[in-house]
């Protein structure tokens, strides 16, 4: 009903049917066909084709006072549009773990809000079962987290490439000599651990040292599981905790071993002595990633801060299995 009010307006500021045609680069007679059908539509006239100039109807004016609404409308929408790509409006929810959001994803959030200061963030700490759940039901645009999903359900977008270490505070004393596997912590800020003439701890040279836990329901609880059974070793396990901040504080404090990723040990302040081995890597590698629902569009403020992440990066061609997982600039 509404595409012709481009016509009728055109019509109602001229008051003449063939300036409104000249004006619109149509033929008289097509516009008054135009809105003759509108009319019949509506079975009410718009025109009082009797005065001079032309006038609206009641009727018109009611047409006139709607069609100035929507394009108002439009005009307001059109406006709240580019402001949404131009990141001046908008949110975006993001889950994760307590060491993701409280250690990996802040330097992120730093740059961000530094860019796109108008644009809300809120941050949901949360067990990574539940924080799917939330993802699935749309209560989450993102989750960065290096867990393993349905790749049908949701699609990810690579952030890094984090590796686990072997940390062990150095009151704890080896009975061999394991001189040649110790890293530093200025080595693991370096990247040092990364070169392969570092080569890793066998795991059953920790011997009776305390060791500190995850609990099962973790990624690092399953892959310390796997390299134990490689090396058929029986750890001394005196604690075991659910979040992977609060082991490594843990084994700084001097209590026992433990498994912590190389992101989370250069996020965190160091606050004792420690020593830091590498481990197997196809035990020990994985990748901290952003997840999104496949059947919810990626918006312009989540491609954004998924640049910005990935912003710098450089990737090897084996992490790049899939293309999709760099996010591309935004236009």
């Amino acid at each position: 009903m509404f595409e012709a009010k481009d016509y009728v307006l055109e019509i109602y500021k001229t008051g003449s049917f063939s300036q409104a045609a000249a004006n619109l680069y149509v033929s008289q007679p097509a516009l008054s066909m135009v809105i003759k059908r509108l009319e019949k539509q509506i079975g009410e006239p718009l025109f009082d084709r009797s005065a001079h100039p032309i006038r609206l109807t009641d009727c018109g004016k009611q047409y006139v006072a709607s069609a100035l609404s929507i394009i108002e409308s439009e005009k307001d929408f059109l406006s709240y549009l580019d402001d949404y790509r131009n990141l001046t409006k908008g949110s975006i929810i993001i889950g994760g773990s307590n060491m993701n959001i409280s250690y990996i994803l802040p330097p992120i959030i730093k740059l961000f809000i530094a860019k796109y200061p108008a644009i809300e963030l809120k941050l949901v700490e949360g067990n990574i079962d539940v924080l799917l759940r939330k993802l699935a039901d749309g209560e989450l645009d993102l989750l960065i987290d290096s867990c393993e999903v349905d790749a049908k359900v949701f699609q990810h977008y690579l952030y890094v490439r984090e590796n686990l270490l072997l940390v062990v505070p150095d009151n704890l004393k080896f009975k061999r000599n394991v001189s040649k596997y110790a890293l530093d912590h200025d080595d693991i800020m370096n990247n040092r651990h990364l070169s392969p003439d570092k080569k890793p701890l066998p795991i059953n040279y920790l011997g009776s040292l305390p060791f500190v836990s995850m609990n099962p329901e973790t990624d690092t609880y399953v892959k310390s599981r796997q390299l134990f059974k490689h090396y058929s070793y029986q750890p001394n396990i005196i604690a075991s905790f659910s979040q992977s901040a609060t082991a490594l504080n843990v084994a700084y404090s001097g209590i026992g071993a433990t498994f912590a990723s190389d992101e989370l040990i250069k996020a965190m302040p160091i606050n004792a002595k420690a020593s830091f081995y590498k481990v197997l890597p196809e035990y020990g590698t994985r990748y901290i990633k952003f997840y999104a629902k496949r059947a919810h569009r990626i918006t312009y403020a989540m491609r954004a801060l998924i640049a910005i992440a990935q912003d710098g990066k450089q990737y090897n061609d084996y992490e790049l299995l899939d293309p999709d997982m760099i996010m591309p600039p935004l236009e």
